[in-house]
This record gives C-alpha cells, structure tokens and sequence, in this order.
C-alpha cells in the first residue's frame, strides 16, 4: 500500500540516475588503463559508488524475493482450504 505523503516516480527519476551512472561508468572504463594509478579520492569514489549500488541491488532483490514467497505460500493456503 502506497503511502500518501510519499513521492511519486521514483522508479523514474531512479531510472534516470542509473543511466547516467551507466554511462560515467562506460566513460570512465574506456579511460583507464589496467595500470594507471589513480589518485585515492577517485579510488574512494568508484569505491563508495559500488558499495551503495550493491547496497541497493541487494536490497531490491531481496525485496522481490520475498515478494514472490509471499504470493507462493498465499496461493499454497488458498489451495489447501
């Protein structure tokens, strides 16, 4: 059930920012080279910017995970009545 208070599109406006995440990330792959050294800030960005989009995926898939269980064993007692 969808919270009132709460925004709309967010699915969009997400969307839109992994496409731009997409394509820095398509950039920035073409520019390096297996040996470069790269400064420790931009070590920390790639860093932190992996670590919360795991963050994210983890957490949306885990979410449709349950999602799905849920509707099995709701169909599951429904069956068995």
């Amino acid at each position: 059930m969808k919270d009132p208070n709460e925004y709309d599109y967010e699915g969009e406006m997400a969307k839109t920012q992994l496409r731009t995440i997409e394509d820095a990330a398509k950039q920035l792959h073409a520019l390096l080279s297996d040996d470069e050294n790269l400064p420790e800030w931009v070590q920390s960005k790639i860093t932190k910017a992996t670590d919360y989009l795991d963050s994210a995926r983890d957490y949306m898939v885990s979410k449709e995970r349950q999602q799905a269980e849920s509707k099995k064993k709701s169909f599951r007692e429904i069956r068995q009545r």
